[in-house]
């Protein structure tokens, strides 16, 4: 049994190597063979809905991966509606999808990116970086920053006129330079589906987080959460506690989302369709040794 994770962007997108990418090199599963016995659509395109359909009606297995309320388009919608199974990456996101779509779900998490290094905040030296789809949620907070340096890595274009800040354009060896330079990561409330791999891959990197309330950082130990401004000036004053507290946070983030959970979850989901998808419809006995080979790497 072959399995192909279904993305129409490249590793410049966060989606791309947290949704497709990863999970296919974990699993040892292709990216955009759209030949393979189970095709996962992750961030689905309204262009999609043919190919899934086909895939169906073929007897192969189609499912859809929300990790962003991607079903606002009706083909979108469609495919989530007929897909064999549903992922999503949150427990916000898949009670939205059951309110929405009136669809069950499977999560499956982001998994970190980056190795772990030491925690290292020593002082005041602020980073955010993120899609500039949340550009909106830094400029909101800008202003009480800007006795503070800080910096911004994004596509530099989408954050013009943002005051007294370095903008860098994105990119893996630019998050992990700043990353090593920063002493905090803030993160403003964003919208309440995303995921917190943002937050995650900070916390992996040794920075202490400043977060607002967001529902997927309700449980993790060691960041301050509340009003951004107190967090950054609390820190000032307790650089070892922030250490320590971070070192907290990365034994959580160690244990709650690396690939092996991922890797089983994906495991367990695609199981079910090894022999017979719940519809009924065979798609071969291959599946049994490749499954069983499956392995994190």
């Amino acid at each position: 049994m072959r399995v192909s994770f279904i993305h129409s962007n490249d590793e410049q997108t966060a989606s791309y190597r947290y949704r497709a990418q990863r999970p296919a090199n974990a699993l040892k599963a292709s990216v955009n063979d759209e030949s393979a016995d189970i095709l996962v659509f992750a961030k689905p395109k309204p262009s999609q809905l043919p190919l899934l359909q086909r895939v169906q009606a073929e007897g192969r297995i189609a499912i859809v991966d929300c990790c962003d309320v991607h079903w606002q388009k009706p083909s979108v919608m469609t495919m989530i509606a007929e897909a064999d199974a549903v992922t999503v990456n949150t427990p916000y996101m898949q009670a939205l999808v059951q309110e929405d779509c009136g669809r069950s779900s499977t999560i499956i998490i982001d998994p970190y990116e980056y190795d772990e290094v030491p925690p290292h905040c020593e002082g005041v030296n602020l980073l955010w970086y993120g899609h500039p789809n949340n550009a909106d949620s830094f400029n909101r907070i800008a202003p009480l920053m800007a006795q503070y340096p800080f910096k911004i890595v994004t596509n530099r274009s989408a954050m013009k006129g943002t005051a007294s800040a370095e903008v860098l354009e994105w990119s893996i060896p630019v998050m992990l330079r700043e990353f090593s330079r920063a002493d905090i990561v803030v993160m403003p409330e964003t919208a309440p589906h995303k995921s917190a791999n943002r937050t995650i891959e900070a916390i992996r990197q040794g920075c202490f987080v400043v977060a607002e309330p967001h529902p997927s950082l309700v449980e993790f130990p060691g960041i301050w959460i509340g009003n951004i401004r107190e967090g950054i000036l609390w820190t000032s004053t307790h650089l070892e506690e922030a250490r320590a507290r971070t070192t907290e946070a990365q034994a959580y983030v160690r244990s709650r989302y690396g690939l092996e959970p991922m890797v089983n979850a994906w495991k367990t989901l695609l199981r079910d369709y090894d022999l017979t998808s719940a519809a009924g419809k065979s798609i071969g006995t291959a599946g049994s040794t490749l499954m069983a080979s499956m392995a994190v790497r």
